[in-house]
């Protein structure tokens, strides 16, 4: 498959651009900077721009079978992340490729009994980490809200951390995955199986999934 990673250099998105290169996928990268192509695998082309610059590269839209976004807005600007989603929705729609959002576990329904959102339950959701997770909730929202059905949302466990593959996870849909103790982890690599695994098999269109062991 013919597939664009929008934050490909980050932590998360880089895993997942390793993941879709050991699958043998056509990959195109999406820098901001020039200089960042140099640190790429090997086999993967990398396009300068940005998600402002999308809709004028609509010939490279138009090639790919998917598009994958692991993008965060700096720290302090959290709120500007449902306008990003806004625009990839919209572009992505115009030019006809399906979109698999990397986001966040914040808008999902907490596992306990009375099924709070999970933004405001502090045994999940610190205080260091409530922006951001308010802001993937209303990004999540705005998806569900949009009227689009190209896109699929991958909702992390509460937790994501360490470079061991296990490849063994459990599927949830709107609540998170938790284990017997009631934590709720998934490492990065197996962050990144889950995502490339619903890129080449859809199985959730125009909603939210979330992984964890």
């Amino acid at each position: 498959m013919k597939v664009l990673v929008l934050g490909a250099t980050g932590n998360i998105g880089g895993h997942i651009l390793a993941e879709a290169l050991t699958r043998g996928h056509e990959l195109t990268v999406l820098i901001r900077e020039a200089s960042k192509a140099e640190t790429l695998p090997s086999g993967v082309k990398a396009v300068v721009g940005d998600i402002d610059t999308l809709d004028a590269n609509g010939d490279l839209l138009s090639q790919q079978d998917v598009v994958i976004a692991a993008v965060r807005p700096p720290q302090g600007q959290e709120t500007l992340l449902v306008e990003m989603t806004d625009k990839l929705l919209k572009v992505t729609d115009k030019h006809k490729v399906r979109l698999v959002l990397s986001g966040g576990a914040g808008g999902l329904l907490s596992p306990k009994a009375d099924q709070r959102r999970l933004i405001d339950d502090p045994d999940y959701v610190g205080p260091g980490w409530k922006e951001i997770a308010i802001a993937c909730a209303e990004q999540l929202t705005h998806c569900q809200d949009s009227g689009f059905s190209h896109w699929t949302y991958l909702a992390p466990a509460a937790f994501i951390g360490g470079t061991e593959k296990l490849g063994q996870f459990r599927i949830g849909t709107d609540t998170l995955v938790t284990d017997e103790k009631g934590q709720s982890k998934i490492s990065l690599p197996d962050l990144a199986t889950a995502l490339i695994d619903e890129v080449e098999v859809p199985q959730f269109n125009g909603a939210c999934f979330t992984v964890a062991y």
